[in-house]
């Protein structure tokens, strides 16, 4: 064998080797990057779940991709709602529970319950029987379920309760209709930085799997520092095989340098969406501000709010 042949040899080898790496690199990130992840809300009808599903999605409910409120349920259907930036994120607007007549066995098969990885039951007054029959019956089929407490700022400017307090009255309310111990959070859908919201987000990452975990702290509407940290990690977290797979692929015989540009761009972007410095956000934010979004580009020092090309 010759010189040239023995060359050209390792340099097929070579080229083989880096093609299978960087289709394996390639097959972990859409992994990562497609896993599905389904939110079940429900409660009784106008306990705040259409509204709870547009703060978790970071929408406002006069935002034209919002769900409804402040409607009359009456249909048995669950309607989905995809996440504004991330489609594989999906958020399930269930039917009212609080008919006299509600069986939840027979509730839970017809939005079809497999489908969910996890429950959202929400009450905007007190929980009642209903829904501690439903999280037993979610419970009985292998699923987990949070209790979620909406519209507590009007209840403690009211009351002048202490936030302590009003989740005390609720974990003892459903431990009279006989749950055990029943995770109970506080949120204002208005001020979704406040109260629970921290707890209930920490909570739900320490028990959702790996990839579920990094799809659900993408999704994070941006409300506070904590939350734009988390999905800080979270990206961090899939850029050296965004790297490495765009460095193996720059070496393969035959593909240009220029070829990568694309992803690159592709990429870039999906990080201005994950921190609302692109300008479908910059826009809503600027509407909420009364300000201009040219003047809100002028403020931004991070370097991926630059315009890309």
């Amino acid at each position: 064998i010759s010189k040239e042949e023995l060359s050209e040899m390792k340099m097929l080898v070579q080229s083989k080797v880096v093609q299978e790496v960087a289709a394996q690199i390639q097959n972990l990130l859409s992994l990562m990057e497609n896993v599905k992840l389904n939110i079940a809300v429900t409660g009784e009808s106008g306990s705040g779940k259409s509204t709870f599903v547009n703060a978790i999605r970071g929408l406002d409910d006069e935002d034209k991709r919002a769900a409804r409120t402040g409607v009359t349920e009456t249909t048995m259907k669950a309607i989905m709602y995809p996440h504004p930036n991330l489609p594989s994120v999906q958020l399930w607007d269930l039917p009212g529970t609080g008919t006299p007549n509600f069986q939840p066995e027979q509730y839970l098969k017809q939005v079809n319950l497999e489908k969910y990885d996890f429950f959202i039951i929400i009450a905007s007054e007190r929980f009642m029987e209903n829904h501690a029959r439903l999280a037993r019956s979610i419970e009985a089929m292998g699923k987990k379920f949070y209790f979620v407490r909406s519209k507590v700022d009007l209840d403690l400017d009211a009351s002048k309760k202490r936030r302590k307090d009003l989740r005390s009255d609720c974990i003892r309310g459903l431990e009279r209709v006989g749950m055990i111990s029943p995770k109970v959070f506080l949120l204002s859908c208005f001020d979704l930085h406040k109260y629970d919201f921290q707890r209930l987000q920490d909570t739900l990452e320490d028990e959702l799997d790996d990839n579920k975990r990094h799809v659900f702290k993408l999704s994070l509407p941006n409300i506070s520092s904590s939350c734009i940290q988390k999905k800080k990690e979270a990206l961090k977290k899939g850029l050296w095989k965004k790297a490495l797979s765009n460095c193996l692929t720059s070496v393969i015989p035959g593909v240009p340098m220029q070829a990568n540009i694309p992803t690159l761009i592709k990429t870039l972007s999906s990080y201005q969406q994950s921190f609302g410095l692109d300008d479908d956000s910059l826009y809503r934010l600027a509407g909420k501000l009364q300000k201009s979004p040219a003047d809100l580009k002028r403020r931004m020092k991070s370097s991926i709010a630059k315009d890309l090309s």
